[in-house]
């Protein structure tokens, strides 16, 4: 089980919490607050994945440049995104640092909880898929 919360002025609130099944064939389920959000995978071999946000609006989590982003789909196959995971590697002398965040564009704010749990979903699922496609 992954729990996701936020600290709002002391206080820490519940996000959302995703239950890993212990059968790797079922899908997780993915709540947001009070809300199951299901995400479709859209591809036999890809790893994109689409999910609908509270207000009825489409998103899908793709891999473009070998990153993670997060487009809306009501635009037609825009390259517009609403969320970027990057990571950055900064080496001196023995010491590497690997750094990582998740851009998130200041107009999809009011959809932020849904993009932070269901981007934990689609990158854990996507590891898992590279990591199972390495073994093999």
């Amino acid at each position: 089980t992954t729990t996701v919360r936020k600290n709002v002025v002391g206080e820490s609130l519940h996000v959302g919490i995703i239950e890993w099944p212990a059968n790797p064939n079922d899908r997780p389920a993915v709540v947001v607050g009070s809300r199951t959000i299901e995400l479709i995978k859209t591809g036999l071999y890809t790893s994109p994945e689409k999910f609908q946000v509270v207000h009825g609006e489409w998103y899908e989590w793709q891999i473009r440049e070998s990153r993670a982003q997060l487009v809306p789909l009501k635009v037609a196959r825009s390259q517009a995104c609403i969320a970027t995971f990057v990571t950055t590697l900064t080496q001196a002398l023995f010491k590497r640092k690997v750094s990582a965040a998740l851009l998130i564009a200041p107009e999809a704010v009011h959809i932020l909880d849904d993009i932070v749990i269901s981007f934990i979903y689609f990158e854990s699922r996507w590891r898992e898929r590279e990591h199972a496609r390495s073994r093999s």
